[in-house]
């Protein structure tokens, strides 16, 4: 925020040339700060990662009213108001105007309450803190601006050369834009239209990912295997982790068939590798372990890891078996798509006997009476009970571990049969029964009153739809039999929701920027040529997002927010002083192209310092930056896009609409 607040106060040093100027817009910073940490007192906003953004955001916004107002200043002291008048005045022409942008920026944040509480939770302090930022700094815009101003000597601004050049070049593109109205209006629509095809190619994650600087490497060995040999497994594992340069420390669970290895990475600004990196540049080393399944769980998202999760359905657990392992056969073909796992539990050793029914029948035996002499042999009847030391000892009688594991021993396992009173015979299992070693299932996991196994994968540099209309594809091939069926887990349904959620939010924003705009301009046509400043900035948003490789999430659904409070503001400033012009008799043309040329300079003033102040937020390579930086690039991007376009394109549209108002005079 520190740095963001330097470059624009060099943004406004390089406009004006004037340091006492700059010193006085400088002077908005800290007064709306305090009082934006007053807001935050009283409304139980704490600091954070989040807020701080909010106030990285701000900065450049901070400035806005206080450069239209001292600007305007500027210019009555060019037509030789004396101090105080120049001050009074200067400050009334342009009260309205930022009075209208303000509210409208402000009011693109109402709709967030009906997002998702999670997002609310998160990005609640971000609108708090801009919402309290902007209402400080049109405060102190309509009040120290004109105040110092008023007392200090400032320079009146005399027009350099490039300035001369600059307004005399804006001048010639207004005029040959009123010659081609028809071909400027088409060419803008042709280019937003064509952004919005670079919606697919950008794709949609629910939540932004995080390089978070840890994951973790599951092994599992066969089941059955030795908790020595699966220590022994990890033990390799860990040392070929920390000779990774990247690799800070370790932490190992070790059960007897699985071993979890958390590993936490060197903070990122001492590594050149990305978490993904690293863990495919381990990928190759350890696949050279023998007898072992290893994958890798990356933590990358505020809510768990980078995953995308499939249910597969069914109701015989054999068959289902077989249907997954299908599937993930199939992933494991698509590209980037790694560490695809079935979260089934091994199957584990279990003896089966079955019993003759017959056999047994015949000596009178049951199922009950054949389980309960099998039961008393594996766990053992109570036999005795005795003191040691004041502690009752219980003991059983049953077999040893190692004669559970030999078939021989279990089939000569005697059940008791009463023949008549006081003689019994001793009948062997194996008469009655056969016994086998197996694997049997070790979990069955139910949803919706059917059997379900659940298969993930990590998923790359693709957004998370993207990789679902693969997947899809990809599963397309299978032959599904009847009651057989596959679902996306809840990754998708919350990618889904957000997504429409966010939508909403945002068509909700323009929504009561417009209605706002109308009541305040007691117009319904200047309002909706303003409103044409939303979608000329998508332009640039879409185009930056595709060229860094971001995709379209929460943080950038939230930049697209502020970005339709921000845009609008120099469309209002530019509407305002045409109408102020139109006032005093001037002509319709004459009225634009003056108020062009007037408003050039503070529009591009604001604009180029809020787009200084955020670049260190959209370049930040800091822990957590993923949450801010798509932030930044979106506004960044419609921000510039908007501004020039906004410049060729609103005088235009004006110009239509004021031929139709002398039309429809004329009719009346």
């Amino acid at each position: 925020a520190l740095f963001g607040g330097i470059l624009a106060m060099i943004v406004i040093l390089l406009f004006l040339r004037n340091i006492q100027s700059v010193l006085v817009i400088a002077a908005a910073i800290p007064i709306s700060i305090i009082t934006t940490f007053s807001f935050m007192y009283f409304f139980g906003v704490t600091l954070n990662i989040i807020s701080l953004s909010g106030f990285t955001l701000g900065i450049g916004m901070l400035l806005d009213n206080a450069i239209v107002v001292l600007e305007n200043i500027h210019k009555k002291r060019n037509e030789n108001f004396g101090k105080a008048d120049a001050a009074r005045l200067g400050t009334a022409e342009v009260s309205n105007a930022i009075t209208i942008s303000t509210i409208a920026h402000i009011a693109v944040f109402l709709p967030v309450i009906f997002l998702q509480k999670k997002i609310r939770m998160l990005y609640s302090g971000l609108f708090f803190t801009v919402s309290f930022s902007l209402a400080a700094s049109l405060t102190v815009a309509l009040t120290v601006v004109p105040f110092l101003a008023s007392r200090l000597n400032l320079t009146p601004f005399r027009p350099k050369n490039i300035s001369i050049y600059m307004h005399h070049q804006y001048r010639r593109v207004l005029i040959f834009s009123f010659r081609n109205r028809g071909k400027i209006i088409s060419s803008g629509a042709t280019v937003f239209l064509g952004s919005l095809l670079l919606i697919p190619l950008i794709g949609f994650d629910p939540v932004t990912r995080i390089d978070r600087g840890e994951f973790t490497v599951v092994m599992r060995t066969p089941p059955g295997t030795r908790l020595l040999v699966t220590d022994e497994l990890a033990r390799q594992m860990e040392t070929i982790l920390m000779h990774t340069p990247s690799v800070k420390d370790v932490a190992t669970e070790v059960t007897n068939d699985t071993a979890r290895i958390r590993v936490r990475l060197v903070p990122e600004g001492e590594r050149d590798q990305t978490t993904r990196q690293v863990v495919e540049m381990l990928r190759p080393q350890v696949n050279s372990l023998n007898g072992v399944q290893v994958h890798f769980d990356i933590s990358r998202r505020v809510s768990g890891g980078n995953k995308i999760e499939l249910e597969i359905n069914g109701y015989d657990q054999k068959h289902l078996i077989a249907l997954v392992l299908k599937v993930k056969q199939q992933l494991l073909h698509l590209p980037d798509i790694t560490d695809v796992v079935i979260h089934q539990g091994n199957p584990e050793p279990e003896i089966q006997i079955n019993i003759l029914h017959d056999k047994a029948g015949a000596h009178g035996l049951n199922a009950t009476r054949i389980a309960d002499a099998v039961r008393s042999r594996i766990t053992g009847p109570l036999a005795s009970e005795y003191i040691d030391n004041g502690k009752e000892v219980t003991l059983r009688v049953r077999l040893e571990e190692k004669d559970l594991k030999d078939p021989a021993l279990l089939d000569n396992i005697l059940i008791p049969v009463l023949l008549r009173e006081n003689h019994r015979v001793l009948v062997p299992l194996s008469e009655v029964s056969t016994i086998k070693f197996t694997r049997g299932t070790a979990e069955i996991h139910r949803k919706d009153r059917h059997r379900m196994i659940r298969i993930s994968a990590q998923v790359g540099r693709k957004s998370l739809l993207q990789t679902v209309d693969k997947i899809e594809a990809t599963l397309d091939k299978i032959q599904f039999p009847d009651g057989y069926n596959y679902n996306f887990g809840e990754d998708y349904q919350e990618a889904l929701k957000s997504r429409k959620e966010m939508g909403f939010a945002f068509a909700l924003a323009v929504i009561l920027v417009y209605m706002i705009l109308a009541s305040l301009f007691e117009s319904f046509i200047y309002p909706l040529a303003i409103m044409v400043s939303v979608p000329l900035a998508l332009i640039g948003s879409l185009v930056v997002l595709y060229l860094f490789g971001k995709s379209i999430n929460i943080p950038v659904y939230v930049g697209a927010i502020t970005l339709a409070g921000i845009a609008v503001n120099n469309s209002v400033v530019l509407v305002d002083y045409i109408n102020l012009v139109k006032s005093n008799g001037v002509t319709k043309y004459r009225a634009i192209i003056r108020a062009g040329e007037n408003r050039l300079r503070p529009i591009l003033m604001t604009s180029g310092t809020t787009l200084v102040a955020l670049l260190p937020m959209a370049m930040g390579k800091g822990e957590g930056s993923n949450l801010w930086s798509p932030l930044a690039l979106t506004i960044i991007g419609g921000l510039f896009t908007s501004t020039i376009l906004t410049l060729i394109i609103l005088p235009v549209l004006a110009s239509f609409i004021e031929e139709m108002k002398g039309k429809l005079l004329d009719t009346s």
